[in-house]
Order: structure tokens, then C-alpha cells, then sequence
């Protein structure tokens, strides 16, 4: 679904038209090639442009998150997972706008390679995000598994009490 409304500032416009010519490449570049290896090797090559700057990219996405432009988000979001394949703050953009556009399956894959990403110290928020896809798509029991994870980690800082509060209410939710 393509959000064909575009955004006011001509900056944040023309990012969003190259984010989608970009993806448009990628796209023709997987499909276009003979053998999976080089499908891989030729998409993550991008053609001649100048360097991103990631922080700006990131900004650009949270300031669209906040007016609720998840479709507008979306190139720009997958973009920067494209940009910083490592980066869990990208693959938690991206699934954030997966979510919020109701694709809970998509999603579930951008939070669990951000939790991935993460390696050995996974935070809550992306486990809470990944529970609530999970139960969106009818995992109930592995989505409250997630959540008891998140619980857990949750408790170990102050910070996170509100995650851990909407876990539990999640918890309790599936458990109805």
C-alpha cells in the first residue's frame, strides 16, 4: 500500500521519491539476476549515489512516525535497514512501520532481526513489539513466552516499567 498524499517539505519529498526509486532498483536487481549468491550481491550494491546520512534518514522516519505516516515512513524505514543491516534501531523502524500499517507478519520479521541484531542483551521494547505481532498472527503461546521475557528484563530497569506494565496486560489478555 502506497500512501500517495506526500509531505509538505519538499526535503522530506524528494527523500521519499529517492527511497522508492531506490527499492524499485533493488527490486529489478533480485529479480533480474540468475542465482540467489548474486541476487544478494547485486541488490545490497547501490548504484552511484551520494552517501547517506543515516542520522538524518533517522530523523526524517521519527518525524513521520510522528504525525502517523506510516506509508510515507515506510520506504525511508527499509531504506535504512538497507543502509545499517546491523543497526537495531533501523529493523525497529521498520518494524514499527510494518506494524502500524497492519502487516504484523512483515513485522515480525524486522523485530526479531532487531532482536538479532542485539545479540546477547535484547531489550524489551522489540520483545513486546514481537509478542504483539505474534498474537496478531495467532501464536498466542509463543507470543506470551515473548512477553514473559520481556517481563523479565523489563524489571531489571526502572526505565521499563511501562513495558513491563503492557506486557503483563498483554499477558493477561492471551491468557482470556
Amino acid at each position: 500500500m502506497i500512501d500517495h498524499h506526500t509531505p509538505p517539505d519538499p526535503d522530506v519529498r524528494r527523500l521519499i521519491e529517492q527511497s522508492r526509486a531506490q527499492l524499485d532498483a533493488f527490486a529489478g536487481t533480485v529479480r533480474s539476476a540468475s542465482d540467489a549468491q548474486a541476487r544478494l550481491t547485486q541488490a545490497m550494491q547501490t548504484p552511484g549515489e551520494p552517501p547517506l546520512h543515516l542520522a538524518d534518514l533517522r530523523e526524517t522516519i521519527d518525524q513521520l512516525f510522528g504525525q502517523g505516516h506510516w506509508a510515507q515512513a515506510l520506504p525511508l524505514a527499509t531504506r535504512l535497514l538497507m543502509a545499517a543491516p546491523s543497526c537495531p534501531s533501523a529493523s525497529y523502524r521498520l518494524g514499527t512501520c510494518l506494524q502500524r500499517m497492519h502487516r504484523p507478519a512483515e513485522a515480525l520479521a524486522a523485530f526479531a532481526h532487531c532482536l538479532a541484531s542485539q545479540g546477547d542483551q535484547p531489550s524489551p521494547g522489540p520483545l513486546l513489539r514481537l509478542a504483539e505481532c505474534l498474537a496478531a498472527i495467532g501464536h498466542r503461546d509463543d507470543a506470551v513466552q515473548c512477553l514473559h521475557t520481556c517481563v523479565e528484563l523489563a524489571r531489571t530497569d526502572p526505565d521499563h516499567r511501562e513495558l513491563q506494565a503492557l506486557a503483563l496486560q498483554l499477558t493477561d489478555d492471551l491468557r482470556r
